[in-house]
């Protein structure tokens, strides 16, 4: 089955390994790109049901139907705002659209409290191939970004 996971935030968009956390980086939690965001809001990359969503609003998980399962974590340890800064229009158990707007981020809180803003975006889907379409380069909400067969 091939998926097209399209950018959820307008911003510049890397391979994974130029993250600044290592977790991330290294891949442990799967493969991926991060976008250094132009903007605030956050939409869904692809559609399905929202299956995990912290209490701080910084990680949303959405899985398809067809069982894919993609993180978006919003920042590097904003988990340590608590909240602050993250505004939700979804809630757990939501089914979206690939489009569908699931959050505003304060950019310019998450960077005056010594925070990066960058979103990371992971393929949580450990038997599947992922093909990369667009790397170092400025991408829109909703471009697509990757392609993943599983």
């Amino acid at each position: 089955m091939e998926n097209i996971i399209k950018a959820p935030v307008s911003g510049f968009i890397q391979d994974i390994t130029a993250c600044s956390d290592s977790v991330f980086a290294e891949k442990m939690l799967g493969d991926g790109v991060i976008i250094r965001p132009s903007q605030n809001q956050i939409f869904s990359p692809i559609t399905g049901k929202v299956t995990q969503f912290s209490d701080t609003k910084h990680a949303i998980t959405i899985q398809s139907d067809d069982g894919l399962t993609i993180l978006l974590h919003i920042g590097i340890d904003t988990v340590e705002l608590k909240g602050e800064g993250f505004s939700s229009f979804v809630v757990l158990g939501q089914d979206v659209k690939a489009g569908s707007l699931l959050l505003d981020f304060d950019r310019d809180l998450i960077s005056e409290r010594g925070y990066e803003d960058t979103v990371i975006l992971i393929n949580l889907s450990s038997d599947s191939s992922i093909t990369k379409l667009q790397l170092e380069n400025e991408v829109s909400v909703q471009s697509e970004i990757i392609k993943i067969i599983f």
